[in-house]
């Protein structure tokens, strides 16, 4: 049931906010989304889902918004606000050569979540829809809102409470569906943290900087292996100028929703579509950490080798998740290098996933 906050005038625009998040992936999760007209709010709408992804989640949220506006207020021209590129650009851009690819990617694979897109595009349809990305965790009342409203209906199903789609246009809470859980547990306080994945002899890549070997465990789901959970637990990335040159090479659509530093001395080319997600910081490793807390980042990923490196020669890494895959490189690029002194760490938890790749969590000591 639609219980409107206040009807809003004929001319007005609406700005919409909307937000998904998961526990894990695939896993406990929900989304949520608000409706703001001339400042005031005329619609919430929120639920979750025992079993689900992130990016799902994300999809939804905007679907169940612009279905509202087409149910009811389909004349008004509408702003979205996401904090999620891959909706962002998924429907922005890259929807246009999958459905000239029949629902495939470059790469000629089937593009995931294909009924969730083809659920977005007619939602839209005979609109008039802006799309905007904000930054998560920054600040933004209403995305902020829409967080709250996410953790609200995941805290629901974990405690065992059924979740069901509810809409309402009052200060209360709306609810829909969808969740998500996994196997790691990445916690939540704030932390600097290493992901990655190495061989058994300790190395990133091998002499020639290949990461072939990264693919070498059947992965017939083509499961992410938790890494959309990983990134659904932090706030912001830092990544080393060469990693990220890499990334930006290769040939496939913007990876990350966060928002990514690139940690360099010397110039920075950002593409003009990414400026407004990826930025160039420099100086020292401690301060640069002050510079993104003071940001609200307060879980951050420490992404690239020497800068890896650099971090833990400086005892600024609380938290480290490295992947073991069953491989012997002999040599290669190695995960670490000198420290002036010893630093302790604890194993936290530990997972094995497709059967042969452990994931070890580890939290420094003190």
């Amino acid at each position: 049931m639609l219980l409107p906050i206040k009807y809003p005038p004929m001319n007005s625009t609406f700005e919409i906010y909307t937000d998904g998040g998961c526990s894990g992936n695939p896993g406990l999760g929900a989304w949520a989304y608000v409706v703001q007209s001339n400042g005031e709010l005329i619609q919430k709408g929120s639920a979750g889902d025992s079993l689900t992804t992130n990016n799902k989640m994300e999809l939804t949220a905007v679907i169940k918004a612009l279905e509202y506006v087409q149910s009811h207020h389909r004349e008004r021209g509408v702003t979205i606000h996401t904090d999620s590129q891959y909706v962002k650009q998924g429907i922005t851009s890259w929807i246009h050569n999958w459905k000239r690819n029949g629902w495939k990617t470059a790469a000629k694979k089937p593009v995931k979540n294909k009924e969730l897109w083809i659920a977005l595009d007619a939602a839209r349809t005979g609109l008039s829809v802006e799309w905007k990305w904000v930054p998560g965790h920054a600040g933004v009342e209403l995305n902020e809102l829409c967080d709250t409203m996410v953790n609200q209906e995941m805290d629901i199903l974990k405690g065992g409470t059924d979740s069901k789609e509810c809409t309402e246009a009052s200060p209360s809470t709306t609810r829909v569906a969808q969740p998500e859980i996994g196997s790691i547990d990445f916690g939540s306080t704030p932390a600097n943290i290493v992901y990655v994945a190495t061989s058994l002899d300790g190395y990133i890549a091998d002499a020639n900087g290949g990461l072939d070997w990264l693919q070498m465990v059947p992965n017939p789901q083509k499961d992410d292996l938790g890494f959309s959970a990983f990134m659904g637990e932090i706030d912001a990335i830092l990544m080393g100028r060469i990693t990220y040159e890499s990334v930006l090479a290769m040939d496939h659509p913007w990876p990350y929703s966060k928002p990514l530093f690139v940690y360099s001395s010397s110039h920075v080319t950002i593409p003009e579509e990414l400026q407004h997600q990826v930025f160039s910081i420099e100086g020292t490793p401690k301060k640069v950490i002050d510079i993104l807390n003071s940001k609200g980042h307060q879980r951050i990923y420490i992404d690239g080798g020497k800068t890896i490196q650099g971090f833990l020669r400086e005892e600024l890494i609380d938290e480290l998740i490295i992947s073991k895959m069953p491989i012997l490189l002999g040599r290669g690029i190695p995960l670490f290098g000198d420290l002036p002194h010893p630093q302790e760490f604890q194993l936290a938890s530990s997972t094995t996933l497709l059967g042969e790749i452990v994931v070890s969590r580890y939290q420094k000591k003190g």
